[in-house]
This record gives C-alpha cells, structure tokens and sequence, in this order.
C-alpha cells in the first residue's frame, strides 16, 4: 500500500478535500440564520403609489400625497413628485395610519393634451386635481377631473358638526 493512501489506491486528499468544502459550504449556510440581526438600522418600511394624472396625460405636474386629518383636510406632506411626459408618477412614503390625499398641481412647464383640439395645453400654477385614498399597501392611484369631484363630495359630507372623514 502506498504511504499515505487508501486500500483503493487513492491519495487521502482526494477524499477528505471535497468533505473539507462541504463543511465550509453547510457553515457558509448557516452562519447568516445564526447571526442576529439589527432591526434598529432596518430602513423604515414604505408604501409605493403610482400612478397617472390625466386631463389627458399631464405632463410636469408635482404630484404630492398628503395625509388627511379627521376633518378631511390636507394635514401632512407624505411624499411628492413630479410626473413624467406620460402623466405617470410613482412615490413612495411611509405607511399612512389613515386616509390620505393625492394632490396634483401644475407648474409653470406642465401641460396636458386638449382632447378636443389635440393641441398641448398648460397646466398652470392654480390648476389642482385631487383624488383620496386609503390604501393600506402598494396602489395605483389615478388623478382624474372624476376623482377631484368625488374628493369635492367626500370633503364636503365631512364638513357637517359631528361627522369626521371616517363617515
């Protein structure tokens, strides 16, 4: 028999070398599970919104989400942005505790396309469009002249003496 081998004739190395790396391999397995980890550097969890603004696409509108206070009005910024030549917009903030508002504004450089004539129209300084929510994960959240008027019609039945949003 050769020094330092096997009955079979192999050398000992050829043997204990792939055992040695299946060692490593289940060690390198299960270090992480028995790692503790640290939940006060974890980032804060978020909510994603998307969306589209749409008097025909908006484009360059800022887009800001705003948490609502039991009287439905605007209470808190959320997260904000700005919309793409689409009129889409995708934010994300933190997890609102209660309904929120979509609010859409235009700028000096927004514009949308005029479904009558086709032609670009500006979305200016004092244009608004609203839409509410209150999601509780990732949604999709169209800005529509139909969400400002339900968001008109929500506010105003919350504005009476003893009724909140919540209504």
């Amino acid at each position: 028999r050769p020094s330092g081998g096997l009955r079979s004739g192999l050398p000992l190395s050829c043997i204990t070398r792939p055992i040695v790396t299946l060692w490593f391999a289940i060690a390198a397995l299960l270090l992480p599970t028995a790692c503790g980890r640290d939940d006060k550097n974890a980032p804060p969890p978020t909510l994603t919104l998307s969306g589209t603004a749409f008097k025909g696409p908006v484009a360059g509108a800022v887009v800001q989400i705003l948490s609502l206070d039991a009287s439905g009005s605007p209470d808190r910024l959320l997260g904000s942005g700005i919309t793409g030549a689409d009129g889409s917009y995708r934010i994300e903030i933190p997890p609102p505790s209660g309904p929120f508002c979509v609010r859409m504004t235009g700028t000096a450089q927004a514009t949308y396309r005029d479904e009558s004539t086709g032609g670009l129209t500006p979305f200016g300084v004092y244009d608004t469009l609203l839409a509410y929510c209150a999601a509780a994960g990732p949604a999709t959240i169209n800005v529509t002249p139909l969400t400002h008027a339900a968001a008109a019609r929500i506010a105003g039945t919350a504005t009476g003496s003893d009724r909140t949003l919540a209504d």
